[in-house]
C-alpha cells in the first residue's frame, strides 16, 4: 500500500512501512501536469521468470507479497508501491524519469476513487489550450 498525496502541484507517492524497510527508494514525486493517464486496473502478478526480466531496476519483488521500487519495463522505468495487485492504480507519465507509477492506495480509499482524484488534479494542473 502507498500513501498518495497531492501537494503543491505534485503527486507524492510514499510506500508503506514494509516498502520503506525493503527498499531505499520508497518515495516518488511527479508534477501533476506530467500525468497523461490514470486508471484503476488490476495488475497481474508476475512469476519469478517475469520478475527476472524486469530486474535491471533497483526494486524489491516478493511475488504475492510486495513489489516496491524501480523496475525496468520494455518502454521505460516503472515505480511500484504495490502489495495487492487487484487494487492497482496505474499512472502514466511524460517528461518524468518514470514512464509510469503503479501503486496500491491505502485501504480507506478505493482504487477507482483514488484514480479519479488524481485525474481531476492532473486536469486542473495542465495548461488549457489557447482559444482560437
Amino acid at each position: 500500500m502507498a500513501q498518495i498525496r497531492i501537494v503543491n502541484g505534485e503527486l507524492v507517492v510514499q510506500a508503506d512501512l514494509m516498502g520503506r524497510i525493503l527498499h531505499s527508494r520508497n518515495r516518488v514525486s511527479v508534477k501533476l501536469a506530467h500525468i497523461v493517464g490514470v486508471e484503476a486496473r488490476p495488475e497481474p502478478g508476475k512469476s519469478w521468470l517475469g520478475h527476472l526480466s524486469m530486474m535491471l531496476g533497483a526494486g524489491t519483488h516478493i511475488p504475492g507479497i510486495v513489489q516496491v521500487g524501480t523496475f525496468t519495463a520494455r518502454d521505460g522505468m516503472v515505480f511500484y508501491a504495490l502489495r495487492d495487485g487487484r487494487r492497482a492504480v496505474v499512472i502514466e507519465l511524460e517528461q518524468e524519469r518514470f514512464r509510469r507509477l503503479i501503486v496500491d492506495p491505502e485501504r480507506d480509499e478505493e482504487p477507482e476513487t483514488c484514480a479519479r482524484r488524481i485525474r481531476e488534479a492532473a486536469a486542473l494542473a495542465r495548461p488549457s489550450p489557447p482559444n482560437a
